[in-house]
């Protein structure tokens, strides 16, 4: 499914990299559905509580509750972003197995500081019983 955001909402992500690194940074992608597109609105920063954050990040679960109390009932959360420093904007396989289904997920590589390239997915549930 296409994701639409804003140049001013993926700057802040960029950003968001840049001051994480070298370690994963990751945040909430919230907004809504229209014409089957994913709509980004905003983008809300979280503090990665990996234990190892140079190579996975785990969104902050305080943090999340916060986020959902903040939106209002027309957004949602549609999935989030994290960066890979120094590796390309490929889901890992850490990433691909803690992966929601019909969730969006956003990948910022980055060397030293540079960003270098950014690709989106969303996980498909196929498995069939």
């Amino acid at each position: 499914m296409p994701v639409s955001i804003s140049k001013v909402n993926l700057e802040r992500i960029y950003n968001h990299a840049r001051k994480t690194y070298p370690e994963e940074c990751c945040g909430l992608l919230v907004g809504n559905l229209r014409d089957d597109k994913i709509v980004t609105t905003m983008v809300f920063e979280m503090r990665n509580s990996s234990l190892n954050k140079r190579i996975t990040y785990k969104i902050d679960p305080q943090n999340y509750l916060q986020v959902l109390k903040k939106i209002n009932t027309k957004d949602k959360i549609l999935g989030c972003y994290h960066s890979h420093p120094n590796l390309p904007p490929k889901p890992s396989f850490i990433d691909l197995s803690g992966a929601l289904p019909g969730f969006t997920y956003l990948i910022v590589s980055l060397d030293e500081k540079e960003i270098t390239d950014t690709k989106c997915w969303t996980y498909i549930d196929a498995d069939v019983d």
